[in-house]
């Protein structure tokens, strides 16, 4: 639903898997394991807008060039997994931000019922 109004890649991770995703990239990435890069980023909770084009390392060592967002989903106060919208196209921005949180906080509430 979320690439259907945003057109960007949108995945889920848990701490170690592509669990789900969206958009062009979904079969490349589909049960994928996730790099350290996004192993770390999940154990330190971060939100990330990255929206420049740059060199990002989301599964194993396969680097891909594009803007992207991070954020975290929390269950019961531990980092379970991240939110991940990558655009090859165009530069992500605040408004994508917002909606990769607004998801990540959706993820946290269906999954600590």
């Amino acid at each position: 639903a979320i690439y259907t109004f945003t057109k960007h890649n949108v995945f889920i991770t848990d701490t170690d898997t592509v669990v789900a995703g969206s958009g062009k990239l979904k079969k490349e990435y589909l049960n994928k394991p996730i790099s350290n890069f996004l192993i770390k980023s999940i154990g330190r909770r971060d939100k990330i807008l990255e929206n420049h084009f740059k060199e990002f390392n989301f599964v194993n060592e396969d680097k891909i060039e594009c803007s992207y967002i991070l954020s975290t989903i929390l269950v019961n106060g531990e980092a379970a997994g991240m939110i991940v919208i990558i655009s090859e196209e165009e530069k992500l921005g605040e408004a994508e931000m917002q909606l990769a949180s607004i998801v990540s906080s959706f993820m946290t509430k269906y999954l600590e019922q």
